[in-house]
């Protein structure tokens, strides 16, 4: 319940920011997270009832995936690229349905696991994707049009994670591709 303590302010400290110098995606953000503050308590609970009953429960600050976590990284996959394909295929709005819940479960779960806040890292992501503007058809991810302009801004997940105390400057991380989350990743060679 630690985390969602620290979620919870993290979220209080966003409303309370003057609205007025906020901007327009500041004001979007503090809508959101006057939204999802209501939200943090029910979703974090759920997933740590489960983590506790199952006796996987992580109290621990934000860490790399630990080697003998990885075989999450095979659950997310089952779940989206076979459960998911699987529903369209059969075009199943029920199997599809649960497919994508199971996913977003599976996903939190592993948030949950490696100690890092998923509502503060979602309201970041979303600022940063809002930052994104609609292209030419055919143009940008998947030919979807929409697309990182000059006015892209990433996402900072790494101030989140330094509010936490867990992101350590001096330390050594591997560099990301501009296309993946900016999550400090412990690195050694």
């Amino acid at each position: 319940m630690e985390h969602t303590a620290r979620r919870l302010a993290i979220f209080k400290q966003i409303l309370q920011q003057d609205p007025g110098q906020a901007g327009p995606e500041g004001l979007i953000l503090q809508g959101v997270a006057e939204l999802m503050i209501n939200q943090v308590d029910i979703m974090a609970n759920c997933i740590t009832e489960f983590h506790i009953k199952f006796a996987q429960q992580y109290n621990g600050s934000p860490r790399p995936l630990p080697p003998d976590l990885a075989y999450r990284i095979k659950f997310i996959h089952e779940e989206l690229l076979k459960e998911y394909q699987m529903a369209v295929d059969e075009n199943d709005l029920i199997k599809q349905y649960d497919a994508l819940l199971d996913t977003l479960y599976v996903v939190a779960g592993t948030l949950y696991l490696q100690g890092l806040p998923l509502m503060e890292g979602f309201l970041e992501i979303h600022k940063s994707n809002m930052t994104k503007e609609l292209g030419e058809e055919g143009k940008g991810k998947f030919g979807k049009g929409v697309m990182k302009t000059a006015n892209y801004v990433p996402p900072n997940l790494r101030f989140i994670l330094e509010k936490l105390g867990v992101y350590q400057p001096t330390q050594t991380y591997k560099v990301i591709e501009p296309d993946e989350p900016d999550i400090p990743i412990p690195y050694n060679e």
